[in-house]
């Protein structure tokens, strides 16, 4: 069984070169948040609603700071981490 894409979601143009790193979904808020690495911030998706939040900047350590906003949740909660 392959992906089958759903739809499309429009994130900030890149700044500089690279792309994108690390995503955590945190199902418990329909959230996912993406290291947007050519940008230095982490970009917040509502998954729910199919639309780009809001951006976190002046991120240069983007991809750790992705795994310390997750770790700050409850263990209880689920999250999934996808290397993109």
């Amino acid at each position: 069984m392959g992906l089958k894409l759903l739809t499309e979601i429009s994130l900030p143009p890149h700044k500089s070169k690279g792309g994108f790193d690390h995503a955590a979904y945190l199902s418990s808020q329909g959230l996912l948040y993406v290291a947007h690495t050519a940008n230095d911030c982490v970009d917040i998706i509502n998954c729910a609603q199919d639309r780009y939040l809001e951006s976190i900047g002046n991120l240069k350590s983007v991809a750790a700071f992705l795994l310390t906003l997750v770790s700050q949740h409850s263990l209880s909660q689920s999250h999934h981490f996808v290397h993109l």
